[in-house]
């Protein structure tokens, strides 16, 4: 598993590059504390390469969000495969996390 970070504006995007497995998720959530704890309000997860994710790393980008969500930010994914968009589903947390197909969707989204 292999994470890289670019901003774009006061958006960070972090790439995810892997399955993030039990195993990862502490990696994971570091990465993503990281980003808070040094202001970003604004996340973007580019899945593309991301093969699957475990419930623990859904559990992660739930408490991101939730700690975002303190600091009126919010985290988004996006490019998400067929596994990933399905767990959302199933998990319901579609409802809570916004999905887009293309990162510049993403982007947009938090001018809007």
């Amino acid at each position: 598993m292999k994470f890289s970070i670019k901003q774009e504006n006061e958006i960070s995007i972090m790439s995810v590059s892997g399955s993030m497995s039990q195993e990862h998720v502490p990696l994971f959530r570091g990465r993503l504390q990281d980003l808070i704890e040094g202001g970003t309000r604004f996340i973007v997860l580019d899945m593309k390469d991301a093969g699957y994710i475990s419930s623990m790393g859904l559990a992660v980008i739930v408490d991101a969000q939730t700690k975002l969500a303190a600091k009126d930010g919010t985290i988004k994914l996006a490019r998400s495969n067929y596994l990933i968009k399905n767990l959302l589903k199933i998990t319901n947390l579609c409802l809570k996390i916004e999905e887009y197909d293309y990162i510049e969707d993403a982007i947009n989204s938090f001018q809007q």
